[in-house]
């Protein structure tokens, strides 16, 4: 048996109030601790759009260069978007985020070396 904090009687270990006072026992402290519900991820929309776009977005540089810097530029304003929504609303694929801010950077930097290297060869020919 255990003691109630409050009034000092005798009561059950199995006792989540003391029948006495009313005042609630360690058991029921324990057990509100225990129930606590666990907060679930909200699901990072930002983060996938953004980097699915920035995978896909060198296919589109085939296709017209006006839809590849539409669809790179919106990758990388979703994926930073998804960084800045994982950090403040306690979203997930926050890494996925990144993934894409990455991915889209590359493709951006890629896209810029094409330009100067074919540049220089019309350059180069002329």
């Amino acid at each position: 048996n255990m003691f109630c904090k409050n009034c000092g009687s005798e009561i059950s270990d199995e006792a989540v109030v003391c029948p006495n006072c009313g005042v609630p026992t360690e058991k029921l402290n324990s057990a509100a601790t225990e129930a606590q519900p666990v907060e679930k991820k909200k699901t990072n929309v930002f983060a996938i759009i953004g980097f699915v776009l920035s995978l896909v977005a060198g296919v589109f540089a085939f296709v017209q260069v006006i839809v590849y810097w539409i669809a790179i530029v919106a990758a990388l304003v979703l994926s930073i978007l998804g960084i800045v929504w994982a950090t403040k609303k306690n979203a997930n694929l926050k890494g996925l985020a990144i993934a894409g801010v990455v991915l889209s950077a590359i493709d951006i930097v890629m896209w810029v070396i094409l330009l100067v290297v074919g540049l220089s060869l019309i350059a180069a020919v002329a």
